[in-house]
């Protein structure tokens, strides 16, 4: 048996550094364009040109424009 190292592309939030697939089965893809058809497919956004994972974004009241949802406040 042989093992070799291959080269595998994921989207990565701009926010949190969340990459898409972290909690699926796939790590990576082929291709930077088919890692961002697949973000594109799911419920990841674009916002100002970053790509934003599900977590970091929310509608904005009038339900039609997306922005950054707030930062999470840290307790010390």
């Amino acid at each position: 048996m042989s093992i070799r190292e291959v080269p595998m592309y994921q989207v990565v939030c701009d926010r949190c550094g969340k990459h898409h697939g972290q909690d699926s089965e796939y790590a990576g893809w082929e291709s930077p364009a088919s890692a961002e058809d697949m973000a594109d497919e799911s419920e990841w956004e674009h916002i100002d040109e970053k790509h934003c994972c599900p977590d970091c974004w929310e509608w904005a009241e009038d339900e039609e424009t997306i922005v950054f949802k707030p930062p999470l406040e840290v307790k010390p």
